[in-house]
């Protein structure tokens, strides 16, 4: 391989790394807006948001897709073999910094992975409040229907929990 081709692979593995690192970085500031809206009960923030999050995993399963070509092309392995390969073979001293960016590319999607997991506990939890009170409602729904008995006087009700509880 010329010294041309080198850098040309050089810079081409470099930017992707950087493309996908600034990528991983909007996705986690879009998940920082998920937080604050699912906090805040915002509903149509989410739909949008969802939206919006969809369409940056997308765009990061593409990088990711072009990076592993990428990899597999020059050295026959993807992702973290592919990465060390490719440093073992082009720069084992890591003067160029591919370590480095891979690393940290590496800890901002884990900063994503582990904020997307708080938001999925926190939609779990409300889910969950959500479900309680709509078994309360539902019910005291029945509790109504059975007030009156067929000669329409009312019936005594299931002793229940009020609906000012649920």
């Amino acid at each position: 391989m010329t010294q041309d081709s080198a850098l040309q692979h050089f810079e081409a593995l470099t930017a992707a790394l950087q493309a996908e690192q600034i990528a991983y970085q909007t996705l986690h500031a879009l998940l920082r807006e998920e937080q604050a809206a699912l906090s805040t009960g915002d509903a149509d923030g989410l739909m949008a948001l969802a939206q919006r999050k969809s369409a940056q995993v997308a765009h990061l399963a593409q990088l990711a897709e072009a990076r592993n070509r990428q990899l597999v092309n020059l050295t026959g392995q993807p992702d973290q073999a592919g990465i060390a390969a490719w440093c073992d073979r082009f720069d084992p001293a890591d003067r160029s910094g591919v370590r480095r960016l891979w690393h940290a590319l590496l800890e901002v999607a884990r900063a994503a992975r582990a904020l997307n997991e708080e938001n999925g506990a926190l939609i779990q939890a409300r889910l969950q409040h959500n479900q309680q009170a709509l078994a309360v409602l539902h019910g005291a729904a029945q509790d109504v229907a059975h007030a009156y008995g067929p000669d329409g006087q009312p019936c005594p009700g299931p002793a229940g929990r009020p609906l000012g509880k649920a």
